[in-house]
């Protein structure tokens, strides 16, 4: 959560305004807004241990299949997972998949606590898959100088 926090105020020094906004309701609902992290991570592990990949690949797949299937970036590092994950890559990607779908049943209060960032940061995206998008932005670098 702390590693959470400190990525999203670096950005909401210099990025959109929405991002200041995430940083009051993380500093101010930390517990209600990730308490999908540890059991997206238990999961994670779990479809980690049963392939018997590493972790970092589950990861990186679930950051992968929450891009836009328009953008080249997401096959270029789709190409990479393939290429490291061989003949594991099809029942992997599906685990990871239907991780996410069961991550996404945010409870209520989560939702309702991330519905106005969330609709800011991902005007079009369904509610459902806003924490997720939420996560795959605080992963990546900063696209703007910090």
């Amino acid at each position: 959560m702390t590693l959470w926090s400190a990525k999203l105020r670096v950005r909401a020094a210099t990025g959109p305004q929405c991002l200041a906004l995430a940083c009051r309701l993380l500093a101010n609902h930390p517990d209600d807004l990730l308490a999908f992290a540890g059991q997206l991570d238990q999961d994670l592990q779990h479809v980690a241990e049963e392939f018997q990949v590493a972790v970092s690949w589950v990861r990186e797949l679930l950051q992968v299949q929450s891009l836009d299937a328009r953008q080249p970036r997401r096959w270029q590092r789709d190409r990479v997972l393939r290429q490291n994950l061989g003949e594991r890559y099809d029942p992997v990607s599906e685990a990871v998949a239907a991780v996410a779908r069961q991550t996404v049943r945010a409870s209520s209060v989560i939702e309702n606590l991330n519905s106005r960032p969330a609709q800011l940061l991902f005007p079009a995206a369904p509610p459902r898959t806003r924490l997720l998008g939420l996560a795959a932005i605080l992963s990546q670098p900063p696209a703007f100088p910090a």
